[in-house]
């Protein structure tokens, strides 16, 4: 038995897949034959219309070898066996390489809401916060600092006056 197809992904050579669902296939062909003696082989082919994407089917018969048996080489079929699990080996190394990118992806994602998280408490409970708590501190300073305010000034008016005092006692001294 063989299986060919034109235009088709690794994936679909190696697991095959939906004949119709495929807008990529354009022809493929299954071939069943005998390996003992006979008349002739069957063959059916598939064609698929890229338009109406539906297969119509044809068969016609082809003659056997003269001989009474086929002799079946499997040199391609090991060499595509191998280039099957090579092609594996390398799929599956890269799908873990992205699972372990998308598992570090997903933790970091996770992180950042666990931070977002926090940043949002915070932000929540600051605004949480009374703003008279904070009128109340400010108000508190400017009294304190009124206060400091008077008292310089009060003495900055007695030491003024103190100031013209000595100065007409100076005066006073000077006309004697």
């Amino acid at each position: 038995m063989a299986y060919s197809t034109t235009s088709t992904s690794s994936y679909r050579r190696t697991f095959g897949g939906s004949v119709l669902g495929s807008p990529h296939l354009s022809r493929a062909s299954y071939t069943s034959g005998r390996l003992g003696g006979g008349a002739s082989n069957l063959s059916s082919s598939v064609h698929i219309s890229k338009s109406t994407m539906l297969p119509s089917y044809s068969s016609y018969r082809v003659k056997a070898p003269s001989r009474g048996y086929e002799v079946v080489d499997f040199s391609l079929a090991d060499a595509l066996n191998q280039e099957f699990v090579q092609t594996r080996t390398n799929e599956k190394a890269e799908m873990q390489h992205l699972n372990d990118r998308f598992a570090s992806y997903i933790e970091k994602v996770r992180f950042l809401e666990q931070q977002n998280k926090v940043l949002v408490a915070e932000v929540n409970r600051l605004k949480g916060q009374e703003p008279g708590r904070i009128n109340d501190i400010y108000e508190q300073e400017m009294r304190e600092l009124r206060r400091q305010i008077d008292a310089l000034t009060n003495e900055k008016v007695r030491v003024e006056v103190e100031r013209d005092n000595l100065a007409d006692d100076l005066q006073k001294l000077k006309q004697r």
